[in-house]
């Protein structure tokens, strides 16, 4: 799989979601088959996801670095 195909797969999964209201993606490609996906989700529940991701998706997909952070609505992170 190319970068672009995984950037797309990604967007394709966040908005299909019912429970997702509104999000903000950024992905940056930094060669045919890495790069970084970044962004904000907001959930129905008013509750949001950060995440962040570079990934490498020649053979299957390996994050070689990734971060994820949910929040409730007034920002406390949710363990």
């Amino acid at each position: 799989m190319l970068i672009e195909g995984y950037f797309q797969q990604i967007q394709i999964l966040i908005e299909s979601s019912e429970i997702v209201k509104l999000f903000n993606i950024e992905s940056e490609k930094r060669g045919m088959y890495e790069g970084l996906i970044r962004g904000k989700i907001d959930f129905q529940d008013n509750s949001f996801l950060y995440f962040r991701e570079f990934v490498y998706v020649e053979i299957s997909i390996d994050r070689k670095m990734y971060s994820y952070q949910y929040m409730n609505e007034v920002g406390e992170a949710i363990a």
